[in-house]
């Protein structure tokens, strides 16, 4: 069983590059997916031979070693795989929409990424400097309030995206 990991994919959170070039910054993405991805086959299935490799042009591939994974009927793999998946490459752009309460392993990943998150796309990619992040951050937002309030506080802070990052902090834990 393989999986495919397209640096493309995260072309919406990148600023440095996009489509299959790949620069130190981006290669964090491909680190932590890989990361994620490891203990969700470890953890909700058991497998233990993740053997990662680069796939030799724009991604990384893993490459599920056990046994039980090589056994596996098409359809076993194709459930593995589509639980493994929320479906957020560029094909899914501005679709992607999470039911709460969140599925216990999305729970896990968004724990294991929070931590990340402000690091690589607040401070080394710094997205919310570029307005089209930005309109991009506000319409994942639950509610027109929220966005309405958050933009109107970022109209004087538009060049610092780390000062952005702040304001929705307070504004998130005023409104939560």
């Amino acid at each position: 069983m393989v999986f495919d990991i397209d640096m493309d994919a995260y072309d919406d959170v990148r600023s440095c590059c996009s489509g299959a070039n790949v620069c130190q910054k981006c290669w964090s993405f491909l680190n932590l997916a890989a990361k994620l991805l490891t203990d969700m086959l470890k953890e909700d299935f058991e497998f233990e031979n993740c053997l990662w490799v680069f796939s030799g042009r724009r991604g990384v591939h893993c490459w599920v070693c056990d046994p039980e994974a090589r056994n596996m009927s098409n359809e076993m793999r194709s459930a593995v795989t589509q639980y493994c998946s929320i479906n957020v490459g560029n094909e899914n752009a501005g679709k992607l929409k999470l039911d709460f309460p969140l599925h216990p392993s999305l729970k896990r990943a968004h724990k294991f990424l929070e931590k990340y998150f402000e690091e690589f796309i607040v401070v080394e990619q710094d997205l919310l400097s570029d307005q089209k992040h930005r309109d991009r951050f506000l319409q994942y937002l639950p509610n027109d309030e929220l966005r309405y309030t958050v933009s109107q506080k970022w109209k004087s802070h538009k060049d610092n995206g780390q000062q952005m990052w702040k304001i929705w902090h307070q504004v998130y834990n005023e409104w939560k």
